[in-house]
């Protein structure tokens, strides 16, 4: 006998590859059914209702210039910038003491663990500190977000509560 044809290697049966290629197809349609942007926990949109228990309009802080919010949104977006990570757009309507009253719109990254949230304070595109301010902790239960806010340095940390209203 050869040589060549001792060490040569054997090769599995053809049906071998055949239930090999049928399993690995079965396996990618599942993975790729799996509907990654199905409507999660963190769907809609969500309007601030308190703060700190008091409702709206109320100040938003403990300290002298602190921000009367009159309205407050969070609107969640269907599209996920990466896994366990969720976009959002908080449209805020507020007046500071002796200026007139402002709108705006900032959109946020937040990643998300079950049904807990940590929000980062930089929105997306603006350039901040790195660590800056502890992101902020939402928490849902049913159409309830709470959001709260933890105290630097020891200092007095805040409570919003929005709930879903689409």
């Amino acid at each position: 006998m050869p040589i060549a044809t001792c060490f040569r290697p054997r090769l599995p049966h053809k049906k071998v590859h055949l239930r090999l290629i049928r399993l690995l197809a079965f396996a990618a349609l599942a993975v790729g059914c799996s509907e990654p942007t199905a409507p999660g926990p963190f769907s809609g949109t969500f309007s601030l209702r308190l703060i700190n228990q008091a409702s709206l309009p109320s100040i938003q802080g403990t300290f002298s210039g602190a921000p009367i919010v009159l309205a407050d949104a969070m609107a969640f977006s269907d599209s996920i910038p990466s896994p366990g990570m969720i976009l959002f757009t908080r449209s805020s309507t507020v007046q500071y003491p002796g200026r007139a009253m402002e709108q705006f719109q900032l959109r946020y990254e937040a990643a998300v663990r079950g049904d807990t949230l940590d929000i980062f304070e930089c929105p997306l595109g603006a350039i901040c500190t790195a660590n800056a301010y502890p992101p902020l902790l939402g928490v849902l239960r049913g159409d309830t977000l709470r959001l709260l806010e933890r105290p630097l340095y020891g200092g007095i940390g805040f409570e919003q509560l929005f709930v879903r209203t689409r």
